[in-house]
């Protein structure tokens, strides 16, 4: 490191002993300098560094070698040592960036292990995979979009190796035998040759990526589809998991088969790869692999499959069959929806942001469908509007953007059908509308099983593996409202309890039978009512079949004629059948009574119990071990079974949970098998009447009961009550806490019970609601060594010992800094770590305690020439001026008078531009050529070419008749002598072409059109400068303004910009032409606005700067393009540039002339300072001379504060050689270009730029304002 320190000038800002001291941060990075560095927490040696923009000198391998702890070096634009990567050293992750990279022409160190690397030059050559052997990581890209990158690489490697990562650029795949390679990407090189050989040598990639670099996408370039990856080695031991294609494919001419791709293949992504990728407008694949989860097409904007053209017909998704997830999302989907989906075993099907049309039918309830913003309409198939208005299921976001699209819904979800089985050793839960996965549904039963429910076929089953319990389960979907069903395993007939019935004057008999074991299926159930023989010949009458209107678990209702009842019952009576279609041993027969009552309850008696003799004992469900027959309809039930059937169950109380005092939820566990009749629970000694002592049952399964109870206190009993039979337990009410002591985010806080007060899980929560988090302190604020330190654990940080310690963790020692920096007076803020001062405001400088101003000079008064005098310099200056001394030009200003914002001395006699250097507290303020000695007399540009008389005040020209322009050089706009023939003398006076001006509301940008010239003049870029002209950002202003407001009867239009990556900085232009002619002034010289002129003003607001160092430029550009119409064409006029520049003591002119037509510029050489007016310069960066077509004009500001406006103009004129008509046209002209870009160095915020371009009667003026500065500087 000391050798690294040295070269690069650093040794003054960190330590040579490369251990970090107490002084140094770590994290530290000083971009004034160029290097950060971090240290490690442990062993407090430097790991890592960063060094950029350091190109004076070659970094060597042994400059880093003093690094005992390196691991990791970044490398900004700076120049390599040829062995650099060769040579011993310690890096082991090597990062290059914007560098000169030498050419790996060896095996690279074997101490580094990750090289990546992004050129912004040209790198060309070939790489022997060998090289490479020692990385693990490996990353070669551009940084351009020119891809200056031309590289291949060779395999000369003979034994195993592999890498995690590589990622190279190159015009030639080569062979990755005997490489394996966790991560491949391949971006394809300009020179690419198309051959795709070497990708059956893939073998041992996992995971590859075939891209296209930025210049391939914007020139379109194609290639084939790489389907050699399907002649990889065919024993199965094949990587490859992902592949991924990111450049434009070819079209291809048969259909691809990719079924034979032997690997375990999970993804393929094709990802924006053009318009052809199709066969007749058909899907390309004709089979895709079978281990195949997810399918992504995307951003295919070109593309589509489906097509109005009946020759083509639609997307056919059984392609995708077997597949997880399929993404065609973002390509040009545009035709309707296929009315069928025909695609199996699909999880998740996403056509989001294309063009479909059409409706959505149920069959796409088989899939997890995401359509948003398409142009579909109608309404959602029942299985999505169920759950569509349920926050957590994120349905309703997968069916957004399309406006006709009814997507939401009131009523109630009726058309949820859930059934149940055992099967295959699984217990399964299947049938209609049952949402899409877990979040759609709660299954109860144990709870300590619900998280093993696993989901099947989406929208079709959900199954618990390896679970064959014969018990209820109660099953919660989460839709709107929220429905509860009980389904059972247990083979049980249906059981009747009750029925009930109802005429109706439609001459129909509604029957409602209570009970359990029935289901949810209404086809999967019959009720019959059995006639018996009825008839004189001995025939029978059928049995009459009522129909099912609904069916539940526990309940049906079905509907039969009335007058069928009341012809063929006897004595009221009718032998009644239940039974499952689908199983039909599951069935029961039973006699009803039909009388006046309407709810009749069944008792023995109606019911068949069970036959008695021989070998028939069926009945008291025997088969179910609950029972059996021991005679005719009599029952002898087993342990744990009552009832004429042994149908109910018995049952016992394990546990309770109570509620609190407030009451709430009780939770019962015990056994309480599948009977539930009559069920009731109370606290206390009421009864099932007391509604203060009963619970209202929320779920009830064969081992739990959830209830909600009146609020108590104390000791009670809690009773259960089913099927005629008690069971009690002693119940305590829960003492209450303040709250639920944040349980839910911690399960380790909980209620103390007897006490009402929350125990938190300790190191993790604290308070009385256990809500605060518990956070520890680092290093416990270095307590041991100051018990004054100490830990907030409600905010983690510590409360160090006052004047001694600071710091996260209080180990820093504190130190003043001398008279505190002048805080008071908001000069500067101590850096307690350091012990120095940061001066605040960019007014102050770092001295010990921010007390000497950091002055500098804004505007200064200018003096005669060859006399000197008085002269005021403003600016900022400060209270402070020991040993003031001002030179200007060398020579010192004497009867010196100070303020903080204003110096008043006398100069001594000189002449010219002179630089000021104002010297006070031993620090200088120098400006370059900010001073001139002003000419008491003027003279004019080029003596008015003779056809003009100078005015001497003001160095401006009077032209005579028929001349124009600064330095009259121009014909008048009106008219022009020409030549009528080869051979006579005789001139005519014809006038000339007129001008017309646009104004682009879209653009910003405003033109000048005269014949066949056009003038555009357009602001191009913003670009912030620092002291030695360097760009540090651009902004692109072209075409980027938004018109704001629009006057057409004024001609005034205003644009507006925000500046990019700025939060505050934003551009107006104002662009005015001028109706009628009239004078105006600044900075002490009138000018003259001619009517039909045009004026711009561009102001710049709240710029922030990167440094109080740093300018700005502004980049105005104005196009000059000659048309080749022979309408317009007068090529008697063409001519090679001129250019000319011109510089007098008030103002500096520049002159292009260029087939007969002459543009004029002029810059006053004042610029309004602060309200100020003072010296500035322009300087033509071209020179002087002919067959230049562009011209560069730097205006050099002052340090402008608060406001600087600068008063440049622009004229295009008639030259007086300019012919109006050249007779025969030429069409051979050839276009030409003119641009004059106008950089303008700024130190402020705000612009107005005024432009006048005058041809014929149009002129084109500029000006520009800046006003309120502000400053950010970094330190």
């Amino acid at each position: 490191m000391v050798s690294l320190l040295s070269k690069f000038g650093l040794s003054y800002y960190y330590p040579t002993n490369v251990v970090c001291t107490p002084n140094f941060t770590c994290t530290t990075e000083l971009p004034c300098i160029g290097v950060g560095v971090t240290c490690n927490t442990t062993t407090s040696l430097i790991d890592k560094f960063v060094l950029y923009n350091f190109k004076s000198y070659k970094v060597l391998a042994s400059d880093v070698n003093c690094f005992v702890g390196i691991s990791s070096a970044t490398f900004y634009n700076t120049i390599f040592d040829d062995n650099f990567l060769y040579d011993s050293s310690k890096i082991r992750l090597l990062h290059i960036t914007n560098s000169t990279l030498p050419s790996i022409s060896k095996i690279i160190n074997p101490s580094i292990k990750e090289l990546k690397v992004l050129l912004n030059s040209d790198y060309n050559g070939q790489i022997p995979l060998s090289y490479l052997l020692n990385l693990e990581t490996f990353s070669i890209l551009s940084n351009t979009s020119n891809d200056l990158i031309n590289l291949s690489f060779t395999n000369d490697i003979i034994n195993y190796k592999s890498f995690k990562y590589f990622q190279i650029i190159s015009s030639v795949i080569p062979s990755f035998k005997n490489i394996g390679v966790e991560e491949l990407i391949i971006q394809l090189g300009i020179n690419f040759d198309g051959n795709f050989n070497s990708l059956s040598t893939f073998n041992n990639v996992s995971k590859l990526s075939l891209i296209q670099t930025k210049y391939s996408s914007s020139k379109s370039i194609s290639y084939k589809f790489p389907i050699e990856l399907n002649q990889m080695n065919t024993d199965n031991s094949t990587k490859l998991s992902n592949i991924t294609i990111n450049y434009k494919i070819e079209k291809p001419t048969t259909f691809i088969d990719f079924s034979n791709f032997n690997s375990q293949l999970l993804e393929i992504t094709l990802d924006n790869i053009g318009e052809n990728f199709h066969i007749n407008r058909k899907f390309p694949f004709s089979r895709l692999p079978s281990t195949l989860k997810k399918f992504n097409l995307i951003n295919c904007e070109q593309l589509t499959y489906l097509t109005n053209d009946s020759d083509v017909g639609s997307l056919d998704y059984s392609v995708f069959n077997g597949i997880e997830s399929v993404n065609l999302y973002s390509n040009n989907f545009n035709d309707t929806l296929p009315t069928q989906f025909n695609g199996k075993n699909i999880g998740f099907l996403d056509l989001s942001k294309n063009k479909l049309r059409g409706t959505i039918d149920s069959s796409y309830c088989s899939v997890l469908l995401d359509v948003s913003n398409n142009q579909l309409h109608g309404t959602l198939p029942s299985c999505y509007s169920c759950y569509i208005n349920i926050p957590q299921t994120l349905l309703s976001s997968k069916f957004v953007g399309n406006s006709n699209l009814n997507v939401t819904t009131s009523t109630p979800c009726t058309t949820i059908i859930p059934q149940i089985k055992i099967e295959n050793n699984n217990t399964i839960i299947y049938g209609n509308d049952l949402g899409f996965g877990l979040d759609y549904i709660s299954i109860i039963e144990s709870y300590s099983i619900m998280n093993q429910w696993k989901v099947g076929t989406l929208s079709k089953s959900y199954y618990l593996e390896n679970y064959t319990k014969q018990t209820n389960f109660t099953v919660i979907f989460i839709s709107s409202p929220l429905v509860y069903y009980t389904l059972s395993t247990i083979q049980n007939p249906p059981f009747i309890s009750s029925f009930s019935f109802t005429s109706l004057p439609n001459d129909l008999k509604i029957f409602i039978f209570k009970g359990s074991f029935f289901t949810y299926n209404s086809s999967d159930i019959i009720v019959e009512f059995d006639i018996g023989d009825r008839s004189s010949d001995g025939g029978g009458i059928p049995n009459k079949e009522c129909i099912i209107i609904y069916s539940t678990f526990d309940e049906i209702k079905c509907s039969i004629i009335n007058s069928f009842i009341e012809l063929n019952s006897t004595s009221n009576s009718l032998s009644t059948i239940i039974k499952i279609i689908s199983n039909p041993n599951l069935k029961i027969q039973f006699p009803i009574v039909i009388g006046d009552s309407s709810n009749v309850n069944i008792t023995s008696s109606m019911v068949s119990l069970c036959f008695y003799g021989g070998t028939q004992t069926s009945g008291c469900n025997y088969f179910n071990g609950q029972g059996k027959c021991i005679g005719s309809n009599i029952c002898s039930c087993n342990y744990g079974w009552i009832g004429p059937t042994c149908q109910q169950e018995t049952h016992k109380i394990i546990s309770v949970i109570p509620s609190n005092q407030n009451g709430g939820l009780v939770i019962i566990t015990g056994e309480f098998g599948l009977y539930h009749l009559n069920l009731f629970v109370l606290l206390g000694n009421g009864t099932i009447n007391d509604p203060e002592k009963q619970c209202s049952v929320q779920i009830v399964s064969s081992t739990e009961i959830r209830c909600i109870c009146q609020k108590g206190i104390g000791k009670t009993i809690l009773t259960v009550g089913q099927n005629n039979f008690n069971a009690s337990i002693p119940y305590q009410y829960n003492a209450i806490c303040s709250s639920d002591c944040n349980s839910l985010v911690d399960n380790n806080n909980y209620c103390n019970n007897l006490t009402g007060q929350c125990n938190c899980d300790s190191g993790k929560f604290q308070g009385l609601d256990c809500k605060t988090p518990f956070i520890q302190c680092q290093n416990d604020c270095n307590s041991l060594i100051d018990n004054n330190n100490h830990c907030n654990n409600v905010t983690g940080q510590c409360n160090c010992d006052s004047g001694k310690f600071q710091g996260l963790d209080c180990k820093i020692p504190f130190i003043p800094c001398q008279n505190d920096c002048n805080s008071i007076l908001n000069q500067g803020v101590c850096n307690n770590s350091t012990g120095v001062c940061t001066c605040a405001n960019d007014k102050w400088t770092i001295d010990s305690y921010c007390s000497i101003p950091n002055h500098f000079c804004s505007s200064i008064t200018p003096a005669p020439s060859g006399i000197g005098g008085p002269i005021t310099l403003y600016g900022w200056f400060g209270y402070k001026h020991d040993n003031l001394q001002i030179t200007i030009g060398g020579l010192s200003c004497s009867s010196i008078q100070s303020s903080f914002d204003q110096i008043n001395c006398t100069i001594p006699s000189n002449s010219g531009i002179q630089t000021v250097n104002i010297t006070q507290n031993q620090l200088s303020w120098i400006g370059i050529n900010k001073f001139q000695y002003y000419q008491v007399i003027k003279s004019c540009p080029n003596k008015c070419s003779n056809q003009g008389i100078c005015n001497q005040k003001n160095g401006q020209c009077n032209c005579n008749n028929g001349y124009s322009g600064f330095d009259c050089s121009a014909a008048i706009s009106q008219q022009q002598s020409i030549s009528t023939t080869t051979t006579s003398t005789e001139s005519t006076l014809e006038p000339l072409p007129i001008t017309q001006s646009e104004i682009d509301k879209q653009t910003g940008t405003f033109s000048l059109n005269n014949q066949e010239t056009k003038y555009k003049l357009y602001i191009q870029s913003l670009i912030e400068v620092d002291l030695n002209n360097n760009p540090i950002k651009t902004y692109d202003l072209q075409d980027k303004w938004i018109n704001t407001e629009s006057d057409d009867s004024t001609g005034t239009y205003l644009f507006k910009q925000n500046l990019s990556n700025d939060n505050n900085g934003y551009l107006i232009s104002t662009i005015q032409e001028i109706k009628q002619t009239k004078e105006i002034s600044f900075a002490g010289v009138d000018f003259k606005l001619e009517s039909g002129s045009i004026k711009v003003s561009i102001e710049i607001n709240n710029y922030t700067y990167s440094s109080n160092l740093n300018t700005l430029q502004l980049l105005f550009i104005s196009s000059v393009n000659v048309s080749t119409s022979n309408e317009n064409s007068n090529n008697c006029n063409d001519q090679s540039t001129k250019l000319q520049n011109i510089n007098d003591s008030d103002l500096n002119y520049i002159k292009i002339e260029k087939n007969g037509k002459i543009l004029m510029g002029r810059f006053v050489n004042s610029v309004i300072s602060d309200n100020r007016p003072t010296l500035i310069t322009s300087t033509n960066l071209n020179g002087e001379g002919n067959n230049s077509d562009s011209i560069i004009v730097a205006l050099n500001l002052p340090h402008c504060i608060n406001q600087c406006q600068i008063d440049p103009d622009f004229a295009v004129l008639v030259s007086p050689s300019f012919k109006s008509n050249c007779g025969s046209n030429d069409n051979s002209r050839k276009n030409w270009l003119l641009p004059v870009v106008i950089v303008i160095p700024v130190v402020f915020v705000s612009i107005i730029i005024v432009v006048i371009v005058t041809l014929s009667k149009k002129s084109m003026f500029l000006k520009i304002k800046i006003k309120e500065i502000k400053l950010k500087t970094r330190k």
